[in-house]
């Protein structure tokens, strides 16, 4: 299993929306999540939400850059 994560930019934050359960690589599941929508979505291969976010932080937001993540899915806060 994955978790597939929703969010949207605001500027240099990344709000996390939505949060997924999903077979791996199910493109089809994803893209009825999805349903066209223009956001930001990622798949990540972890077994549960707050590694999922925690993986969304260290890509996209990440200590070295200028920005920060908002989980409003569950208020999980990443380590930074």
């Amino acid at each position: 299993m994955s978790v597939l994560l929703v969010g949207t930019w605001d500027g240099p934050v990344l709000t996390i929306t939505e949060s997924h359960t999903v077979k791996d690589g199910e493109e089809t599941a994803i893209d009825a999540i999805l349903d066209g929508r223009d956001v930001w979505a990622y798949e990540f291969l972890v077994d549960g939400h707050a590694q999922a976010v925690q993986r969304a932080y260290d890509q996209e937001v990440g200590p070295d850059l200028e920005g920060d993540l908002v989980d409003d899915v569950a208020g999980f806060e990443p380590t930074r």
